[in-house]
């Protein structure tokens, strides 16, 4: 079965802020796929604009530098960036694929985990990525 990795944005913040590297990812799931979806990509944009403000720059290098690494799909779906990724989780896992949620939001990982979706989330203790 084909794995599928989803990033929303809290975990590819936790990236660009240097506490974790997408090296990482990998160790916790090696035969993912990494993707990005193309909401979370618009919500980067949004906070890139912003001409102030840490939260600006970072998302300008997530922009730069994570996202050419990852594929980054058209979901199909409107709405919130987070209830984007849980929707085209659920229809990955209903076209056969294993899907995990990449994230440290805890309203997006409790969502995911109820959806049937597996998650990987940042262990601040441990500073490093891992399945919950």
């Amino acid at each position: 079965m084909k794995c599928i990795a989803i990033f929303d944005t809290s975990a590819l913040f936790v990236i660009a802020e240097g506490r974790a590297s997408l090296d990482s990812i990998f160790e916790v799931l090696p035969d993912c796929e990494l993707i990005v979806v193309d909401a979370v990509v618009q919500e980067l944009e949004k906070f890139a604009k912003k001409s102030y403000g840490k939260k600006a720059i970072l998302a300008q290098w997530i922009l730069q530098n994570i996202i050419p690494k990852l594929r980054v799909v058209e979901s199909g779906f409107v709405g919130e960036a987070d209830d984007i990724i849980i929707s085209f989780g659920l229809k990955l896992l209903a076209e056969g694929f294993r899907c995990v949620v990449i994230s440290t939001d805890s309203k997006v990982k409790e969502k995911a985990l109820r959806s049937g979706l597996e998650v990987v989330t940042y262990r601040e203790t441990e500073g490093r990525f891992e399945q919950t």
